[in-house]
């Protein structure tokens, strides 16, 4: 099974929160297993060019 396939497939409710982060586990696994191998190429994403973070920084105690 693709590994886009196996997290579709991830149902959406808390109950089987345990059993979701194993398969996005093991579905991560597989893409950095594929990567290194060179058998897929991640796109390169621009992020830091869509937003801006913006901190707040306060010396104020209370």
């Amino acid at each position: 099974m693709s590994i886009v396939k196996t997290i579709k497939q991830i149902p959406n409710d808390i109950v089987t929160v345990d059993e979701n982060f194993q398969k996005l586990s093991s579905a991560l696994k597989e893409y950095h297993q594929l990567v290194k191998e060179g058998k897929l190429i991640p796109r390169q994403n621009n992020i830091q060019n869509i937003y801006t973070v913006y901190s707040i920084n306060s010396n104020v105690s209370m």
